[in-house]
């Protein structure tokens, strides 16, 4: 099997999938070092005015993630293991790709996927219990947008480079995580 420390990954996924969630249980699982995109924009949102517009279901601004993004990879030491949670517009994932690369990784992409009526029934529940800025229902519908405008155009990109691998986000948080180490682990015997 592959080094553990080694692990490269990049978790996307749609709206509501958990991506969140399982990407802090397999930086846990594996030990690797958690870049999360969504928690930077979400922490700049409350300090930076041209970071709210994320509370409206609009993207952050991709000058901003693409600079953390770049801090963050190029200050990996060798062989240590990654998750990259998030990277949702074009220009980011090849900025990642390209970052990985040139430290020689080899890359997981993993979609963490839902139905639209699934997205809509978990973000509901949210609204509920969280209430996450950005999960009002003016909001979704922008994000969604988002997802099928833009975010669509990252996924077909990453599966040209022939590394995604897409996971259903349905059941438990647990039948997902399992589910996902399964590819993991298969990568991890792959090399």
């Amino acid at each position: 099997m592959k080094n553990k420390n080694s692990i490269t990954l990049v978790l996307l996924g749609d709206i509501a999938a958990g991506k969140g969630t399982q990407a802090k249980i397999l930086a846990k699982t594996y030990k690797l070092k958690y870049i999360g995109v969504g928690d930077f924009s979400r922490k700049m949102a409350r300090k930076n005015s041209s970071f709210t517009r994320i509370n409206k279901g609009v993207l952050a601004p991709s000058d901003a993630v693409q600079s953390y993004l770049k801090s963050q990879i190029s200050k990996l030491k060798t062989n240590q293991g990654v998750l990259v949670d998030g990277g949702k517009m074009p220009a980011e994932a090849r900025l990642i790709r390209d970052l990985l690369r040139k430290q020689k990784r080899r890359v997981l992409v993993i979609y963490l996927n839902l139905s639209h009526k699934e997205s809509f029934r978990r973000t509901a529940g949210r609204l509920k219990h969280q209430g996450r800025a950005d999960d009002t229902p003016q909001a979704l519908r922008n994000r969604i947008k988002y997802y099928r405008l833009v975010y669509s155009k990252t996924v077909r990109f990453w599966q040209k480079q022939g590394v995604l691998r897409r996971v259903s986000g349905l059941g438990t948080v647990e039948s997902a995580t399992q589910r996902l180490k399964g590819i993991i682990n298969k990568y991890c015997g792959d090399n």
